[in-house]
Parts: structure tokens; sequence; C-alpha cells
């Protein structure tokens, strides 16, 4: 009886021995899990919420805030494309999202997408957004698939958690420039730099600024530079221009102005005689910014182009920027006609080709 359950325990070990093994080179040749990646385009927001959370005023909120006017174009287009589902599609679609926001009142225990928030955060991070009513935003990485960004936008009541939305509005869409700015910059640059265009506009302008390829010389005078890229689709343009610096006043958000339409008259104009390029902003005003573009004062406006005596007319994005070292004063203006399209996507690559001024 002994020798057989000696015999017994050593077969036993032998055999945990084997599958110890086994397993380990299944493990070593089988493949790793892999994350599929995720889909979704540029500006675009997934919502998870309660439909009767997004159909009362947390909803309105968000809607207000995300889906307002991309500033400045001639008709209204949202800064971002908000979709929205009931927590019981998530798993329909949260291996493909980009970009994921949970909104939730963790005071509603009945609430689907509250507890999903609840049971992500932990019991400290809710307890802290009971404790502190401005806090109520987390941001998560990659947690179905590659390349996504969670959002989760809670409050303990749905007035506090319009507030929150409110006050997050500002970090969010910054964020969303980050995660967006990859797939902007390939669209922009598919073809390619243009160095002829870059190497011209740093021996004219002293500046360094990308330009794809499909953008065409236009003019190129001593002081002014003009590139047009002409597809089906669209007309862009980009004007440099440069004038000695002289008076604070060429620092104003009017000047900017000025020196578009200055440059409108002399330079831009169609087959109509009597037409010529200016700043429409008695329809929709100039919006003007002070910035700090790429270590240097500088005047950001956008608005509204139009010819007159024509009926031709689109958004504009320009700069005027201080280049203390050569005591200039540099005008760069994008421009784009794309009757009936979408122009933000336009505007976007025109950020990021402004994006890339240096000094």
């Amino acid at each position: 009886m002994n020798r057989h359950s000696r015999f017994n325990k050593k077969s036993i070990l032998i055999y945990f021995l084997l599958f110890a093994v086994v397993s380990f080179w299944q493990s070593c040749l089988s493949p790793p899990s892999i994350k599929p990646g995720s889909i979704g385009s540029v500006s675009q927001m997934t919502v998870i919420a309660d439909n009767t959370l997004w159909e009362g005023m947390v909803g309105d909120t968000f809607r207000y805030f995300f889906q307002g006017p991309y500033p400045i174009l001639p008709q209204p287009e949202p800064l971002f494309d908000v979709a929205q589902f009931a927590p019981d599609k998530l798993t329909d679609i949260r291996r493909e999202m980009r970009v994921l926001v949970f909104l939730g009142n963790l005071n509603d225990k009945t609430s689907a997408t509250s507890n999903i928030i609840r049971q992500t955060i932990g019991e400290e991070n809710v307890q802290r957004a009971k404790d502190d009513p401005t806090y109520g935003t987390i941001i998560g990485r990659d947690r179905w698939a590659s390349n996504q960004t969670v959002f989760y936008i809670f409050a303990h009541s749905d007035e506090q958690l319009a507030s929150i939305i409110k006050r997050g509005f500002p970090s969010i869409t910054e964020k969303m420039w980050e995660i967006d700015q990859g797939f902007i910059k390939n669209r922009t640059f598919l073809r390619g730099l243009n160095d002829g265009h870059n190497k011209r506009i740093l021996d004219s302008f002293n500046m360094n600024i990308k330009i794809p390829n499909g953008y065409t010389e236009v003019l190129h005078e001593d002081n002014a530079l003009w590139l047009r890229m002409d597809d089906r689709e669209l007309i862009s343009n980009i004007m440099i221009y440069k004038e000695k610096y002289t008076s604070e006043k060429q620092l104003k958000n009017e000047y900017l102005k000025s020196l578009i339409d200055t440059l409108g008259k002399k330079y831009v104009r169609s087959e109509l005689e009597g037409s010529y390029m200016r700043v429409n902003n008695w329809d929709l005003p100039v919006f003007y910014e002070q910035k700090n573009k790429a270590g240097a004062f500088a005047v950001e406006g956008r608005g509204i182009w139009e010819l007159v005596n024509d009926f031709m007319g689109g958004p504009f994005l320009a700069y005027v920027i201080l280049d203390k070292d050569n005591n200039n004063i540099i005008l760069v203006n994008g421009f784009v006609m794309a009757q009936g399209k979408e122009k933000r996507p336009y505007m976007q690559n025109l950020d990021m080709i402004f994006s890339t001024i240096d000094f």
C-alpha cells in the first residue's frame, strides 16, 4: 500500500511538472493579447450618458460648449462632432471609438453610467468629488483600444455636473487638440513638404514655416509672398508680408485688419472688374487674441473675407508677429474658399501649418 501511495504521489508530481512546462511553452508561442486600434475622425467625441441625463440640463450644457460654433466660419460648423449613446450600447462601441466621454451624476444609484464611473474611478475619487465641488474630471488612456482617450466627467448633482462641464471645457478642448494634432498633421502634410517655398520664406522673411506640397507661387516681391493651392473643392491661400516696425499701433487689433484690407485691395481680385478682397466684419466680427508665436508677441485674428463686386468669400486666420531681432512686423494670412463644403478641416490645416512658424 505504501509503495502504491508513493507511486501515485510521484506520478502526480511528474504530471504537474509536465503541465507546467507545456503551459510555459504555449504562453511563449502564443501571440500576446493586442488591443484593437481605435477609430474615429478628427474632432469627434462619443458620449456615454443615460438618456434622461442627456435630454436634460446636463446634455444641454455639454452641447452648448462642445457643439458651439468653430471660430469663425461663414456658415456655422460645430467645434466637435458629438454623438451620444446610452450605456447599454457601450459594449458595441467601446473597442472602436478614439474619444469616449462618460457623463454621470454619482448621486443617482440607478444610473448605469454613474455605476460604470464609480467602479472605474474608485470610492476615493467619488468621495473627493463630494467634498470638492470643483473636482470632477479624470482622463484615462487605452482602456479598450489603442490610441483611445476616455474622459470621465462626474459630480453629485446635475447642477454641479453642468458646472464641471463649463469649468472643464477649456482644458478638455486643449486635450482634444493634442489628441487630434497627429491626425491633422498627417492630413496637412500628406503630400510632403515644399522645400523651395520654405527656403524662399526663410530668405525673404527670416522665418521658418513648413509649407506642404500642392501650394504654388502666385506672387513674390521683396516684402510679399503669396502661395495658393487650387484643388477641385478648395482654394487655400497663404500670404506673407513684412514691413519695418515703427510704432506700437502696428500691434493693435485694427492694424491686422487694415493690413489684410490693404494687401487684398492691392493683390487679390477676380475676373470681374473692380473686385478686391477685404475683411467682412459686419456680418461676423473678427475674433482677436494676443498670442506668443515662437517666442514672439503676436496678434491672432479669425474672421471672414469677401470680394467686393463679386460673390466670393470664406474664413481667414491671420497673425501679425513682431520680429524683434530684425525690427520687422510680419503678417501671415491664410484664407480659404470652399463653396458648399465644410471649412473646419481646411482651417485646422492652416492652424497646423502656422503652428510650425519659428524664427
